[in-house]
């Protein structure tokens, strides 16, 4: 009997050691999510704003910067399987045609 008591009680001593490993690993974790999130946070801040100061300074701009910047006019870099060259090409005539056409008003 004395035994079985004994082993009632180291089985208890375990069960409480492991809840008490599960409550320190589960609070490790939580602060960690916390961390990882308020990391995640603040850069998505900075990417926002940036992005935000960078449509800003083309508002008042060229419209066919802002046309230039949601385009990808770099060979190699399309994604699509079409060829657009002829699309960027004439995008970067009628760009030039506006520069050309702006400075000559201004003289």
């Amino acid at each position: 009997m004395e035994e079985m008591f004994q082993k009632q009680l180291k089985e208890q001593a375990q069960k409480q050691e492991f809840i008490e490993k599960g409550k320190e690993w589960l609070a490790q974790a939580k602060m960690s999510f916390t961390k990882e999130k308020e990391a995640r946070k603040k850069n998505n801040e900075e990417v926002e704003k940036t992005l935000n100061e960078a449509k800003h300074a083309t508002a008042n701009s060229n419209p066919w910067e802002k046309v230039l910047t949601l385009i990808e006019l770099k060979e190699g870099y399309y994604p699509g399987s079409k060829n657009v060259t002829r699309m960027k090409q004439s995008i970067l005539g009628r760009k030039n045609d506006i520069k050309v056409g702006i400075t000559q008003f201004k003289e």
